[in-house]
């Protein structure tokens, strides 16, 4: 699957040599979905760890290029991502319960491919994402028998609108949705912490056509 999005990619860049092509580049802030619901991590048992997700930031920065197909267009880019989530655990043992506050950062590379329709001002396009994780941080990884685990390679879809600003500049929302659920790369005592919630973004971003 992956790899047939990014061979597909490539011949769409090849046929788009002869074709006007646009390069943007763009930034965005991205408003995390917050997972509704607290993890529960047992040992042998007896729960040990609560774990609430309490905020969740991320910034995007990016180039694509933007193929005219008759009234469409197709738009492949790559763009970096950075992540940052902060959690609340409740620590229990004999002595009683203990609140910490721990915080996790990443770094990913993500490979979009839209497909859309352009109007005069307004442009509507949606698509698959393919994100490439790269790197983590954050003390959360001080916790007893933490571990993590992230998928190499995770897919998702993101679709949106936006506004030309001009002749240069673009305004954009978008909503991304990746499949799996939140927190599934973190195990603690050996028991995988799921939130039961696909992670999710919603995306304002700038865009300057070059």
């Amino acid at each position: 699957m992956i790899r047939t999005i990014l061979i597909t990619s490539i011949i769409i860049l090849s046929f788009g040599l002869n074709a006007q092509v646009n390069y943007e580049f763009t930034i965005s802030k991205g408003f995390e979905n917050v997972a509704p619901n607290s993890a529960i991590v047992l040992n042998n048992s007896v729960p040990t760890y609560k774990l609430t997700q309490t905020k969740a930031n991320s910034y995007f920065a990016g180039v694509n290029a933007q193929i005219p197909v008759g009234p469409f267009y197709v738009k492949p880019g790559a763009e970096y991502r950075y992540y940052s989530t902060d959690y609340a655990i409740n620590f229990y043992s004999e002595d009683g319960a203990t609140d910490i506050s721990k915080t996790e950062t990443t770094h990913s590379v993500q490979v979009p491919l839209m497909f859309g329709l352009e109007g005069k001002r307004i442009f509507f396009e949606s698509g698959p994402v393919v994100r490439f994780h790269l790197a983590s941080a954050g003390d959360i990884s001080t916790l007893d028998a933490y571990s993590s685990d992230f998928n190499t390679t995770s897919l998702g879809l993101k679709g949106g609108i936006g506004v030309k600003l001009g002749s240069n500049m673009k305004l954009a929302a978008h909503y991304e949705t990746l499949i799996g659920s939140q927190g599934d790369h973190m195990s603690i005592f050996e028991t995988p912490v799921k939130f039961n919630s696909a992670p999710s973004t919603f995306r304002l971003g700038l865009g300057y056509t070059f």
